[in-house]
């Protein structure tokens, strides 16, 4: 994840960031004001109680808190460093990074970032370069190229490669964007450098539609065909709002290029109660079979007449048993200032058949401050819950949180207060560093621990300058860990979604390899043009308010050339569907390899089939899954199925 980039910044002299190593703590000195802030992070190891130096970060601020320098250690040895350079009006125009060479006790400078403006103010050129080998020059390495117009649309993206043998740049690749009056992003073009013609061939298009109320009713994405030169359609969204505002129905459909025609996939379904919030969300799935729309899974909510959620039920369709199955379900409490005082989770345990969840409670001041916060976990043993961990917040006259202690169950259900490490400094007069840290940290603060409270030293410079710094530290927990669900093959050029859980709490950064993150971006569901063959990747974490960030979600993909299979007389059917024991293959006339697919994407079964042959699924536990088939690196079926 990278550091946003902040405008307005400061310039100041590079020689401030060499005064921090001659300062040192003096109790007894007066207060002079500063004009940097130095701001020093160090984390702790913990084995049992004892704790050892992991790792130390001193960062350089101008007095408006813009970075101008942030030096790293390992240790207590020196490992990197960036520093910061701005125009008069206080833009980021480079950006050097060094690592440190320990043979010569030296900064090795190994790679430079330059940025340029247009008359709007917005970048229009990022160039990069390297160093290779220590003490050589710099080497431009890429440069991107961009266009906005005065609304600050972003219209053009090209990316350029340095060749070092022709000492010149080439053009990689192209993305266009356009916009209608109310700056709607409404067309995405996307092209390839095309070397041997010295032209650009168009790779993939995006085109969205829009109602009077500013929601996206339409989405097609399309794929360049360079044997026809034609684009050929690729996956279409279609949404249909009631009063333009909420949404009834969202369908989503691929291109048959058989057929020419959009065959539907996959579909939402809206309700709402009668003061307009929603009530129930229901996901169908096309069965080709009967050409009709089959029951997938379903969510339910009730609302208080303030459209407060007081219930969050989630089933999951059973073919089987022809019945909605709740496999999980949350509940909601709120105080009379509409404030959340308790919520509870519950998770149906499938292979146990019993139910686990975890309950958190409340607690506000006068002022709407949270004061407490508990946190409980089920136990399964006595069917109640347990304590787990226990928060309390206090605050400054301003409302600012200045210290949060925590009572931790770290052996659950044995209570052990574990203290976490994590230490700021700051170089300021008269100044609060006031800091979120995530969920396994806790305060060390010049070489102490430190309970409950504010907290403030004085630094001295061998200047003579004296600052008194004050220290105020919160903690918050991190998002739980998570599932990406989604296709785990796809076919090349064509366009997927991939869900994380939903919560309104979190905000989801997603990373693709081999593909294109189409929308979605900060949300927890993306679309993604897979447009390389071999292995994909789709990669999610979740942040949540102070910064705090998830365990990273993985989910492999295998990208197919192609749908069209090797010469069928037939087309191939399975059945039984239900099936009990085994499938039967009818119409296959080629030797080929299967995978059978939970909803989640897991692969959990293998094989090879032989012509009209039968799979045994004897193993598999009752449930709804996929069955693929495969010949190579094609795909040439992929159909539902349930398991009795």
């Amino acid at each position: 994840m990278g550091r946003s980039m902040r405008k307005n910044f400061r310039a100041v002299q590079w020689i401030i960031a060499f005064i921090f190593p001659a300062m040192i703590l003096s109790p007894n000195s007066s207060a002079q004001q500063q004009d940097i802030i130095v701001k020093e992070k160090i984390t702790y190891n913990f084995i049992g109680r004892d704790s050892a130096l992991n790792n130390r970060i001193v960062t350089i601020f101008d007095t408006d808190t813009n970075i101008l320098s942030e030096i790293k250690y390992l240790g207590h040895r020196k490992n990197a460093k960036k520093n910061y350079i701005y125009d008069p009006q206080g833009r980021l125009i480079r950006l050097k990074l060094y690592d440190y060479y320990t043979p010569e006790d030296a900064w090795w400078y190994n790679r430079l970032e330059e940025y340029s403006y247009d008359t709007y103010g917005y970048v229009n050129k990022h160039i990069t370069y390297f160093c290779y080998h220590y003490g050589e020059k710099m080497e431009p390495l890429e440069k991107n190229i961009q266009e906005h117009d005065s609304a600050g649309n972003w219209t053009l993206s090209i990316r350029y490669n340095w060749f070092q043998d022709l000492n010149d740049w080439k053009a990689y690749d192209k993305l266009e964007m356009f916009y209608d009056q109310e700056g709607h992003d409404t067309l995405h073009i996307t092209s390839i450098w095309n070397a041997d013609s010295s032209k650009w061939i168009f790779n993939s298009k995006f085109e969205s539609s829009y109602n009077d109320a500013g929601k996206n009713i339409l989405g097609i994405s399309y794929v360049w065909d360079t044997l026809t030169n034609q684009w050929i359609g690729s996956r279409k969204v279609e949404s249909i709002f009631e009063d333009d505002v909420k949404i009834k129905t969202l369908v989503v459909s691929t291109w048959e290029k058989d057929s020419s025609l959009w065959r539907p996939y996959l579909k939402y379904e809206y309700t709402y109660d009668p003061s307009g919030y929603t009530s129930s969300r229901l996901f169908l799935l096309w069965d080709t079979a009967t050409s009709t729309w089959a029951n997938f899974k379903k969510d339910e909510f009730t609302n208080d007449p303030a459209g407060n959620v007081l219930s969050h039920d989630h089933y999951y369709w059973n073919a089987g048993s022809t019945n909605w199955q709740k496999l999980r379900y949350e509940k909601y409490e709120y105080d009379n200032n509409e404030m959340v005082i308790l919520k509870e989770y519950y998770e149906r345990v499938s292979d146990e058949n019993r139910w686990w969840g975890y309950k958190y409670t409340y607690v506000y001041d006068e002022n709407g401050q949270l004061v407490l916060f508990h946190d409980y976990l089920w136990n399964s043993s006595d069917s109640s819950f347990k304590d787990y961990e226990r928060i309390k917040y206090s605050y400054d006259p301003s409302g600012t949180i200045k210290a949060k202690l925590t009572d931790h169950y770290r052996n659950y259900p044995i209570y052990d207060y574990m203290p976490y490490e994590h230490i700021y400094y700051t170089v300021s007069n008269h100044k609060m560093d006031v800091r979120n840290t995530c969920e396994g940290d806790s305060v060390y603060w010049y070489g102490n621990y430190y309970g409950e409270g504010v907290y403030t030293g004085t630094i001295s410079s061998t200047e003579g300058n004296d600052s008194i710094v004050y220290l105020s530290v919160s903690e918050f927990t991190r998002p739980a860990s998570f599932r990406i669900s989604g296709d785990t093959s796809v076919i090349l050029n064509e366009t997927y979604l991939y869900t994380a859980p939903s919560d309104s709490i979190n905000h989801y950064e997603w990373w693709v390899e081999n593909g294109t993150i189409l929308s979605g971006q900060g949300q927890d569901s993306i679309m993604v043009l897979w447009d390389s063959t071999g292995t994909g990747t789709v990669k999610a974490w979740a942040t949540v308010g102070g910064g705090c960030t998830s365990d990273t979600a993985t989910l492999a993909v295998d990208i197919l050339l192609t749908t069209v299979p090797v010469p069928l007389q037939q087309e191939i059917y399975i059945f039984p569907n239900p099936a009990r024991d085994q499938l039967q293959i009818k119409n296959l006339t080629n030797p080929c390899d299967y995978r059978i697919i939970d909803l989640s994407g897991r692969v959990l079964q293998t094989g090879k089939i032989y012509a009209d042959g039968v799979i045994p699924i004897a193993l598999l536990p009752p449930g709804t899954y996929y069955l693929n088939l495969m010949h190579g690196h094609e795909r040439i079926l992929s159909k539902p199925f349930t398991k009795h």
